[in-house]
């Protein structure tokens, strides 16, 4: 625990004058005193998402891969970046023996299990870490669900030397109602508090509200609301209709935005028995049309001619030939593939690959 909170916490307990003096003095903001710059604990895409003291939340609608993002960042903590995991683009700092917990407020014990048994194996690890503290508190009531939370920090963090950080898998089921206004607020505002005190990350995932197919919804009520206003980063994702997710950022945060064209894709492999990151179906079909006009340059060359170079006319009716098109349709294929750079000019004037 941050040893200036406690001092300070206690000093407000005691409601003085000089405890709120030592508060404001703590948060004074001056040039000429630099404070450190946030470490980045999480990040995605290359992108700074979490850090200490700050909430990160995750939103989508039921069953579009939100789980899976949570295990894929738990995984980057836990598994060594160049053995080669597949991490969904995330990656983190390692844990260094401090406690990273988990409530999974959602799941039943057998499926809480489930997702541990796929973060170990997509860290590529067959224990559980002792720092990898996670729950399954689907039973306990919203009031008993966050005083667990609070006893299992100051409980972690002494055993753990510190709290890496926080993950809260369906983080409405701490408040009775999350049309709750002023116990949004509240409960908002003591996580905050919690990221501050153990000097961590949260990490909130929450519903989103249903959607037309292919949009994002909006986070459930007024506590969703809350958090995205509180949040650092606010993360969504979202599957798509051939069943590929995509986790992005809408630009409701202080880092770097992530657009959902060019977020980290993952989809369901059944044969790893977990989701895997995939290409952008923009970017694989820009790929595949690259290779099918290599494959052409390649086959436009492949004539015992072409070992100095051919002319313009001949580059011509070497296209014509190999794709029955007149003079005009060639031009149009010739200039495609100059623009990609495939075919270029010799200093004799001739064209080359």
């Amino acid at each position: 625990m941050n040893p200036a909170f406690e001092k300070i916490a206690e000093d407000i307990e005691n409601d003085t004058p000089e405890g709120i003096e030592t508060l404001l003095d703590s948060r004074r903001v001056v040039f000429e005193t630099h404070p450190p710059k946030p470490v980045p604990i999480l990040k995605l895409d290359g992108k700074r998402i979490s850090t200490a003291g700050n909430l990160t939340a995750i939103s989508a609608q039921a069953k579009h891969g939100k789980s899976a993002a949570v295990g894929a960042m738990l995984a980057a903590i836990f598994g060594e970046p160049e053995a080669g995991g597949d991490f969904l683009g995330f990656e983190a700092e390692p844990a260094n023996g401090k406690a990273v917990v988990h409530f999974d407020t959602e799941q039943s014990k057998y499926d809480a299990w489930q997702l541990v048994s796929r973060v170990l194996k997509r860290a590529g690890i067959s224990r559980t870490p002792l720092n990898f503290r996670a729950y399954a508190v689907l039973d306990l009531t919203a009031e008993t669900k966050l005083r667990a939370l609070r006893t299992e920090l100051a409980r972690a963090a002494k055993e753990c030397g510190g709290i890496h950080s926080i993950f809260i898998d369906g983080v409405a089921d701490l408040a009775m109602s999350v049309n709750d206004e002023a116990e949004a607020i509240a409960l908002v505002e003591e996580l905050v508090i919690l990221a501050v005190q153990y000097a961590c990350p949260i990490i909130c995932v929450i519903h989103e509200n249903p959607a037309h197919p292919g949009f994002a919804g909006k986070t459930r009520g007024h506590l969703g609301s809350q958090i995205e206003r509180k949040a650092e980063s606010n993360l969504r994702v979202k599957k798509d209709g051939d069943e590929v997710s995509v986790i992005f950022s809408d630009g409701k945060q202080r880092g770097p935005a992530i657009p959902e064209a060019t977020g980290p894709r993952f989809r369901y492999c059944e044969k790893e028995g977990m989701h895997i990151s995939c290409e952008a179906a923009g970017i694989a079909k820009a790929e595949a049309a690259r290779e099918a006009m290599r494959e052409e340059v390649s086959e436009i060359f492949n004539t015992p001619e072409a070992i100095a170079g051919l002319s313009w006319t001949n580059v011509h009716k070497r296209i014509e030939a190999i794709h029955g098109i007149k003079r005009t349709g060639a031009e149009k294929r010739f200039d495609k593939l100059k623009a990609a750079g495939l075919i270029k000019k010799n200093p004799a004037g001739l064209w080359i690959r």
